[in-house]
C-alpha cells in the first residue's frame, strides 16, 4: 500500500524537516499524491500527525470524494515517551512541538466520518 508522507515531501521539496514559507507546497503535493493514488484505486496510507478535527477533516471528505473507507489509526504514545524517543535520536528541537501538539489534540471520534477507528 503506497505511503503519502508530509514529512518525506518536506525533504524532497525543501530538504528539511520543516519550514513554514514551504507548507502550501508540502499540502498542494500531498494532495496531488492521494488524488492521483485514489483515482488509479489504489488504497493509500496518510502518514501524517492529524491532532484534530479540522486537520483530519479534508482527508475524510477525500476518501467519501473518492468512495473510499476513511480509517484512522490512532498511535496511543504518550508525551513522555515521545519526548524521550526526541532525546535518544538527537532531536531535541522536536521537544517544544511535542508539547504543543500534546496541548492541541483532539481525540478521534466517530463523528468525524471514519468509518473505524483503530488504537495501538
Amino acid at each position: 500500500i503506497p505511503v503519502v508522507s508530509a514529512d518525506q515531501l518536506r525533504l524532497l521539496i525543501h530538504g528539511k524537516r520543516y519550514a513554514a514559507e514551504q507548507e502550501p507546497k508540502v499540502w498542494w503535493g500531498r494532495d496531488i499524491m492521494l488524488k492521483a493514488l485514489m483515482e488509479k484505486g489504489l488504497d493509500v496510507v496518510v502518514d501524517q500527525t492529524n491532532i484534530t478535527r479540522k486537520r483530519r477533516e479534508p482527508l475524510v471528505k477525500l476518501a467519501e470524494e473518492y468512495g473510499f473507507k476513511a480509517v484512522a489509526v490512532v498511535l496511543k504514545t504518550d508525551v513522555e515517551t515521545c519526548k524521550a524517543r526526541a532525546v535518544e535520536t538527537d532531536q531535541e528541537d522536536l521537544l517544544p512541538v511535542i508539547e504543543e501538539f500534546a496541548e492541541q489534540f483532539e481525540p478521534v471520534t466517530e463523528d468525524e466520518g471514519f468509518e473505524e477507528i483503530i488504537y495501538v
